[in-house]
């Protein structure tokens, strides 16, 4: 025996599993690990997101070693700055660069 649900019910069944998908939607966006790919366009390596993941807790700290060129200060770097502007953005962004022609350029926001 099949049972009836009114019109009304049946609709805000339909907006709240809209509204669960897009909730977790913005809940996979707000994960640094998803930064680059959701938000920047830039599909970034396995490693890179492995990196992006172990900084996304509160006061991690993450230790990274990586070939010249390989997407250290263009992938990481800037995805982890500019995710932290946009979720946090009253808070200061601070970055360093080995010497001045380093960091000159390639962290700009």
């Amino acid at each position: 025996m099949a049972t009836y649900s009114p019109p009304e019910q049946k609709a805000a069944q339909r907006i709240l599993g809209r509204i669960e998908g897009e909730r977790k939607q913005v809940e996979s966006a707000s994960q640094l690990q998803n930064f680059p790919e959701m938000v920047l366009g830039i599909s970034a390596y396995q490693w890179q997101k492995d990196v992006l993941e172990a900084l996304n807790p509160k006061e991690s700290r993450v230790a990274m070693k990586a070939a010249n060129g390989s997407g250290k200060t263009s992938v990481v770097a800037a995805s982890a700055v500019l995710w932290h502007m946009v979720r946090f953005p009253e808070s200061l962004v601070v970055t360093t660069a080995g010497g001045m022609e380093a960091g000159r350029g390639a962290v700009v926001a």
